[in-house]
């Protein structure tokens, strides 16, 4: 995370129906409902969503929640890595999308890479693609360094379990009229710290030619000129989750982001955990929102290395010890006390 602004990125769906999305995902693209946060803590402040992992790393939020717009101007489309990296494990992962509900949205292209465009039940569309070996290592290595393992590649999913994931990344994709495609990449480099991958992008989606960013570890922004295939969906908004909310806040205002209302706290009286709604100046709707306890314990994998930032008393140690074990077993957890939050 070490020279990034934001810490996290998600994407929030704007659907119909919350319970028909969460099936859907979970059937098409093998997503896992996330144990926490836990009530009555939400992710953002007010909004009632469910949380679905792609690969434990690649978070979504479901919600039909009326402060999420229904409808994003910019034109954000979503783009899954297939792993396996053969013709057939895209071939499977679309089968699997389609058995699930989606919709083939133009022709399967092969060169240079495989990859598929789908459009989901809540109007979505999905671009489905084979990694070049060039991300697939830079993958490795990163995940390597930054867990400290082994260099051994780390195993998959059982192949015949049927609730098994495809897929192993998610991007995001953003079509950037071509007169100010150069002001978007500026924006988002200075507003989050976003720098190009550490692999070659080129082509990285066949037919489609765009700007890599990483705006935070392992997320990514895709932006292209308006001449691409790509459409308007609808319901897409992002997160950024970040310490403290001003400071991002205040990054995005200056590259010509509005604050839309003001920012608002899980506490108003304490003012602990803070969420602010804005609008880019290339129409996305960002929410940036505050680190819960949970995520700070696991996000940080080592935190119980940490805690003397905090608070190093055996009563602390201990409550985190319990979480951690809840969250490994898919459980709740048991609550926090407002003195463990840092402002």
């Amino acid at each position: 995370m070490k020279g990034f602004i934001a810490w996290k990125i998600s994407v929030v769906l704007r659907v119909p129906s919350v319970e028909e999305a969460v099936n859907f995902y979970k059937q098409a693209f093998g997503a896992k409902e996330c144990p926490f946060p836990s009530s009555p803590e939400q992710e953002l402040i007010g909004i009632h969503a469910t949380k679905l992992n792609i690969l434990h790393e690649f978070p979504i939020l479901i919600t039909d929640c009326p402060l999420v717009p229904e409808f994003n101007p910019a034109a954000l489309n979503l783009c899954l890595q297939v792993r396996g990296g053969q013709l057939a494990d895209l071939e499977a992962a679309v089968t699997r999308a389609i058995n699930a509900g989606a919709i083939k949205d133009g022709e399967l292209v092969l060169d240079p890479r495989p990859s598929m465009r789908l459009k989901d039940p809540f109007g979505i569309v999905w671009f489905l693609y084979i990694p070049s070996d060039d991300e697939i290592s830079s993958d490795h290595r990163r995940k390597c360094l930054y867990l400290d393992e082994s260099r051994e590649k780390p195993p998959v999913e059982n192949e015949d379990d049927p609730n098994a994931s495809y897929v192993s990344k998610l991007k995001i994709l953003l079509k950037i009229p071509d007169p100010v495609k150069e002001e978007a990449v500026k924006f988002y480099s200075t507003a989050f710290g976003a720098g190009a991958p550490q692999f070659p992008t080129k082509n990285e989606i066949p037919s489609i030619t765009s700007t890599h960013l990483e705006l935070a570890r392992n997320y990514y922004i895709m932006i292209s000129g308006s001449t691409q295939n790509i459409d308007s969906s609808s319901g897409i908004s992002l997160c950024a989750m970040t310490h403290p909310v001003e400071g991002l806040v205040e990054r995005l205002k200056q590259g010509g982001a509005v604050l839309v209302g003001d920012i608002v706290y899980q506490d108003p009286i304490y003012k602990f955990r803070r969420m602010a709604k804005l609008r880019d100046p290339f129409g996305v709707v960002w929410f940036i929102y505050d680190v819960s306890f949970e995520e700070r314990c696991v996000v940080f994998a080592d935190f119980l290395d940490e805690v003397d930032e905090i608070d190093d008393t055996p009563e602390f140690r201990e409550l985190l010890r319990l979480r951690h074990e809840a969250a490994g077993e898919g459980r709740k957890w048991p609550a926090v006390g407002r003195e463990y939050y840092f402002d």
